[in-house]
């Protein structure tokens, strides 16, 4: 079906075909304006696991979204399309899935052990490598691009290739964690590690400002607390006591968003940042967390403080066991990501 077929499709809230791709469409990734990345990944997951079918399992719960928004224009007008998942992706998954369990020490030698760390480590800098080159080719078509987790370890290949192609920018980075632990459990690109990955070998980010962090370690809260020049945390507990005592979230969501350095910015959603209500089969959840309409606010609030998103990925999203309850909640948080670009790149003003 051609381009303009299927936006008027979606234009009439038309019901998909049972094959259609993401949101009830299906783009190609040629007419897209912006191309979202499969990553079926979460091998150095160190709990619950699943993210990894999220992205195949999100698309037929996406067909139930309806798109009228009193605040966010129709996103899907600019082309939205999911690449499916890479099949050497999947098949190095599958490979590194039969290693030996990296938890269950006492059962296998130490050497057998750390060579299935090394053969994790190396299958997981393949990832990084993919999701930066297929990252580019997009972006060298002017194209934007997210990614779609997987465990949270999957877009640093993303940020790498935003900070070649636009330069300096910020994270905005809602989670339950600080996620800057080094090399967690032996796992030098530990979904436990994106954000101090991203850091270190990130020169043009130039701040990540951190939201709903409720559940780190003390040498995390060192680290963020001993780079102030890169990282701001807002943390969870903070942000309950003052609406507690009657701030309200429009003053603390204006004042996270000024944090932000520069006008490029990148929002990186673990769902867990979220109250386990919105994803309780997410890998890690925590209690406390952003209400979904809180989040979308600050979504909201990106856009009246013209910040410019350049990116998103959404991470974490576990398909529960029964039902689509987390897909659904990932499936409109996706779109939402989706509405930040439309918005803030100018979209809206092109029709």
């Amino acid at each position: 079906m051609s381009f303009s077929h299927e936006i008027n499709k979606l234009r009439q809230g038309l019901p998909p075909r049972e094959d259609d791709g993401i949101f009830g469409a299906s783009i190609s990734p040629n007419d897209a304006a912006l191309v979202m990345i499969s990553v079926p990944w979460d091998v150095t997951c160190s709990y619950g696991s699943g993210s990894s079918f999220t992205p195949e399992a999100i698309v037929k719960p996406s067909h139930q979204l309806d798109f009228a928004s009193k605040f966010w224009g129709p996103a899907y007008e600019m082309g939205l399309t999911l690449l499916p998942p890479d099949p050497q992706i999947k098949a190095l998954y599958e490979d590194m899935k039969k290693l030996p369990e990296k938890k269950i020490l006492g059962d296998i030698s130490h050497a057998v052990a750390l060579e299935a760390k090394q053969k994790i480590n190396a299958a997981c800098s393949q990832v990084n490598d993919y999701v930066y080159e297929t990252a580019m080719k997009y972006l060298k078509k002017d194209k934007y691009v997210g990614v779609l987790g997987g465990d949270h370890s999957t877009p640093l290949g993303l940020l790498r290739a935003l900070g070649d192609h636009f330069g300096d920018y910020a994270v905005l980075h809602l989670d339950a964690h600080h996620d800057l632990r080094v090399a967690y459990e032996g796992h030098t690109y530990s979904h436990a590690s994106i954000m101090y990955n991203a850091l270190n070998e990130i020169k043009n980010l130039r701040h990540i400002v951190q939201v709903g962090i409720r559940d780190y370690s003390r040498d995390e809260a060192h680290f963020a607390s001993g780079n102030a020049n890169r990282i701001s945390v807002f943390y969870d507990a903070d942000l309950f006591q003052r609406r507690a005592l009657g701030e309200t979230w429009a003053t603390i969501a204006h004042e996270i968003v000024s944090v932000l350095p520069t006008d490029n910015v990148y929002i990186s959603c673990d769902i867990d940042g979220l109250s386990p209500f919105y994803g309780p089969s997410t890998g890690t959840p925590v209690p406390g967390g952003l209400d979904f309409n809180e989040t979308l606010y600050l979504f909201e609030e990106l856009i009246r403080q013209q910040k410019k998103i350049i990116g998103f990925d959404l991470c974490e999203v576990v398909p529960p066991a029964i039902g689509d309850w987390d897909l659904n909640i990932g499936a409109r948080l996706l779109y939402r990501l989706c509405c930040t670009v439309y918005q803030s790149q100018g979209f809206d003003k092109k029709k």
